[in-house]
């Protein structure tokens, strides 16, 4: 029991050594009983707003009321560390005497003897003086300028504005008085270019400059004068208008290559005239210029405008369907009437098939014939005049070479086919396939080349011309875009639609004996092959068998035999289709299928 009282008597002295040696400095000293911590009875929420360019306004809370004040220090611009300011009993405080557009970090922490809490910091503040900005010159006559600026401080006592005069220096010449935004200059020197700046100023301080902004005295010419024809007789003029105060504008014109003479003058602000009872086919030139009552300004850019209906252009024509094709043009005039749609067909004149409204720019044409090849132009007319045509298109269900030869063409089952025998001299890329007319030479060839039945050029507009097989299988390729020649198997699709091989000849050569040799067997043309016997150059380079009779090459070589490719055979005196192969070097017709 005694050993137990012992250690509870140690234990009471222990504590109280321990509590004289606390640092009595954390104690309230109005209430030494109770400990607290400097951060439990520091200031709180201390906020800071500048008043004007030399003043800063302090507050601040306390929640701890047993206290003795404040002590608040500030930090100047880059200093290191914080001066003690002052001692004040309230929760405010106002800084003075502070130099403009320097930073300023406040503390602020309360005392109680010699007991200090933890300190309340603020946010960095400037002192300010802002400078105008957004500042604007215009010239609203031809001796005044009006500056605009925006006001960006609630302290100034006014503005100064400074003004230089070409490349002179600035000099202020005016104040005016605060929240004031505009200031008019008067008396200029028309042709003169004035610069301007302004700054906001106290009885103490001035802000920095504003902007700079220069005007010239002078009457802002026109531009982006557009004339146009909006009939036969008349033409509208549009302009962009680029000052503020002309009176009206001059306008002048010229008519051909004569000289420049004023027309009209219109009123302020205007930037449009129209002029008419003028010639058609006549060239008209335009300029614009501003006045005042003393002055005017330079001209405008020239814009000519000849009073025309023009033609259309980019003529294009589309296929819809085997009897059906959609015109498509580019309108190049504001005023036509309509248009005027002609077509010829095959070698035959033009014959106008339709007139469209105004402003169309597409026609489709139906129940066409799928043999024949049609040809269209288009031309505007308005109630007095009519344009020259467009451009000319060759409807496009036919297929033109790269030599410019248009085909008819046929649809046979599933299958086009060219109606007549190539006649190209080119390969699709623009090379030249060269014209062979020796014989020899011809029996020697391992590469393409072309040749005219019996070397006579005045056969091909008939027959077309002879190709060896070489031309066939050359890489450049024989065929218009979006056609080849037929593979064997392409042929045998089409002399099986007709009915097989021994009927399927006369159903594709061309009726009559006009260009065969009667009794041109079985001969009904009921495909609309028209198949006709361009003959055949031999392997030795001799011709023979035109009217009598037809080769039409395939891309097929033989299989069997290196030396030759598949072909098909029609004669005079059979309806028979004949599937042959001859020697490659052979010169026969082409026929393309699309692709």
């Amino acid at each position: 029991m005694n050993r137990i009282s012992s250690v509870f008597k140690a234990l009471i002295l222990l504590i109280l050594v321990l509590s004289f040696a606390c640092d009595h400095k954390f104690r309230n000293p109005f209430d030494p009983d109770t400990e607290i911590k400097p951060d439990e009875w520091a200031p709180d929420s201390l906020k800071v707003v500048a008043l004007d360019d030399s003043h800063i306004w302090l507050t601040w809370t306390q929640s701890e009321p047993q206290i003795e004040g404040y002590q608040i220090s500030r930090k100047t611009g880059s200093a290191t560390g914080f001066t003690l300011l002052t001692k004040t009993y309230t929760t405010e405080y106002i800084d003075s005497l502070l130099k403009i557009s320097t930073n300023y970090i406040y503390q602020v922490c309360a005392y109680a003897g010699d007991n200090l809490s933890n300190s309340c910091t603020s946010n960095t503040i400037r002192t300010f003086l802002n400078a105008p900005t957004n500042l604007d010159a215009i010239a609203i006559d031809d001796q005044k300028i009006r500056l605009t600026w925006t006001d960006e401080c609630s302290i100034e006592s006014g503005f100064r504005i400074e003004r230089r005069v070409g490349s002179g220096s600035f000099v202020q010449i005016a104040e005016v008085a605060a929240d004031q935004t505009t200031f008019d200059n008067t008396g200029l020197t028309y042709g003169e270019t004035y610069t301007y700046r302004v700054r906001a100023y106290t009885q103490i301080n001035q802000s920095g400059y504003s902007n700079e902004n220069s005007a010239q005295m002078i009457i802002h010419a026109p531009t982006i004068i557009s004339a146009t024809a909006i009939d036969d007789q008349t033409i509208r003029l549009n302009w962009t208008d680029n000052c503020l105060f002309e009176s009206g504008y001059r306008i002048e014109r010229k008519t051909g290559s004569g000289s420049f003479a004023q027309i009209i003058e219109v009123n302020a602000n205007s930037t449009q005239c129209e002029e008419t009872g003028l010639t058609y086919g006549e060239t008209y030139t335009y300029r614009v210029r501003a006045y005042t009552q003393i002055n005017q300004s330079d001209y405008s850019n020239e814009n000519s405008v000849q009073i025309m209906v023009f033609a259309p252009t980019n003529l294009s024509v589309t296929a819809i369907d085997d009897q059906s094709i959609r015109l498509i043009w580019t309108d190049n005039c504001s005023f036509e009437t309509g248009y005027r749609i002609e077509r010829k067909t095959g070698t035959g004149s033009f014959v106008q098939i339709a007139e469209i409204n105004a402003n169309s720019t597409e026609y489709e044409e139906t129940g066409l014939s799928y043999s024949e090849i049609y040809t269209y132009r288009v031309r505007a007319f308005t109630l007095n005049n009519q344009s020259n045509y467009s451009n000319e298109m060759v409807d496009p269900r036919h297929i033109t070479d790269i030599d410019g030869n248009v085909y008819k063409t046929v649809r046979i089952g599933t299958q086009v086919w060219m109606a007549e025998n190539l006649k190209v001299t080119h390969y699709r890329n623009g090379d030249a396939i060269p014209n062979i007319t020796d014989g020899e030479a011809w029996e020697n060839l391992s590469t393409g080349a072309y040749c005219n039945y019996d070397n006579d050029v005045n056969k091909v507009a008939t027959y077309g011309r002879l190709y060896n097989w070489y031309v066939v299988n050359d890489s450049r390729n024989i065929a218009p875009t979006g056609w080849h020649v037929p593979t064997d198997a392409e042929w045998q699709t089409l002399v099986d639609y007709l009915g097989g091989s021994s009927v399927a000849g006369g159903k594709m050569k061309e009726a009559g004996t006009t260009h065969w040799y009667s009794p041109n067997t079985g001969a009904t043309n009921e495909s609309g092959f028209s198949a006709l016997p361009g003959g055949e150059r031999g392997q030795f380079g001799d011709y023979n068998a035109i009217v009598t009779n037809g080769w039409w090459w395939s891309a097929t070589a033989d299989e069997n035999y290196s030396g030759n490719a598949w072909d098909r055979h029609l004669g005079y005196d059979s309806s028979a289709v004949y599937h042959e192969s001859p020697i490659k070097t052979c010169g026969s017709s082409v026929r393309c299928v699309r692709d």
